[in-house]
């Protein structure tokens, strides 16, 4: 049976035992991250945490609606069973009878009939040789490698402090709103050992390019990403990325490149030979009932 479930009533550690065990767990769905993302964030939940959908709850202008956070690429509903279109309909169901506003994006594994949006997203895995692996890359990637390696003029720098990689954010993010919102998950991730920061610098030991690598069991996601203008010049991103296909090379572990909408992203994460993985995304609106639903919330 499906219950609503009010944020202060989860139990959170059967939640992230949930989560662990799930056919499509994500790091975004586990309690630490939510609360780092989303501080009232309710659950829809069946039967004793058998399936659990976490629930992104948005407050502004006396107004309580699902919208998806930053940071936060799949959410939607977790199980250790496969779902059937039945399932998916009655956990949406209850959540459009509780919000007149939805926009959410769920997981891979909830796709379905129902579902007819979906978002691109692009993962590779790596348990092959590195040989074999830049074998997938495209001939315009395996170039930029070739120019890279030959020009020499960038190193991965692992000694580099917190305060020297936030101050590079500071300075090179135009997005300037979303740096606290950042900073915060990185630190949350590096505390519950689920994420690490990959540096790249220049000749002068100058930060270029950084990648914070978020990280849950086998999938390691690309979850953000920034290069300077020196850093664009000298191909950061793919001088970063390689290395990390080539540190990793041949364990289980699956490159999870988060996907994007816009063509020249989607096409450096397939140079790489990800493969896609899409995901559903679902909306709902009905302004009369966000009104009634904000005034009256249960």
């Amino acid at each position: 049976m499906l219950q609503y479930v009010r944020h202060e009533n989860i139990d959170k550690l059967k939640w992230d035992r949930a989560i662990e065990y799930s056919i499509a767990g994500m790091p975004y769905a586990l309690s630490w991250y939510l609360d780092t993302i989303s501080p009232y964030w309710d659950a829809i939940i069946d039967g004793d945490y058998k399936s659990i959908m976490p629930i992104p709850v948005k407050k502004k202008y006396g107004l309580r609606y699902v919208i998806q956070p930053p940071f936060a690429q799949q959410l939607g509903i977790f199980s250790n069973e496969n779902l059937d279109t039945a399932t998916i309909n009655s956990f949406l169901r209850l959540l459009t009878r509780k919000f007149g506003y939805v926009n959410i994006q769920l997981n891979f594994s909830n796709r379905c009939a129902l579902l007819r949006d979906n978002s691109p997203n692009y993962v590779l895995d790596l348990n092959k040789d590195y040989i074999d692996l830049k074998h997938l890359f495209s001939e315009n990637h395996r170039r930029n490698i070739r120019k890279i390696e030959q020009e020499n003029k960038l190193f991965e720098a692992n000694e580099l402090s917190n305060s020297a990689i936030e101050l590079f954010i500071k300075t090179n993010e135009p997005l300037k709103h979303l740096v606290p919102q950042l900073l915060k998950i990185t630190e949350a991730a590096k505390a519950n050992h689920a994420g690490d920061w990959q540096v790249a610098v220049n000749e002068k030991h100058e930060i270029v390019g950084v990648i914070f690598w978020l990280k849950f069991k086998y999938r390691h996601i690309y979850l953000y990403s920034l290069s300077s203008e020196v850093g664009k010049n000298l191909r950061a991103s793919f001088f970063l990325v390689n290395q990390y296909i080539r540190q990793n090379a041949g364990d289980t572990i699956l490159l999870d490149f988060e996907g994007s909408r816009i063509r020249g992203i989607a096409r450096f994460f397939e140079g790489f030979g990800a493969r896609l993985e899409p995901y559903p995304v679902y909306k709902y609106k009905n302004w009369l009932h966000l009104l009634r639903s904000s005034m009256s919330p249960t």
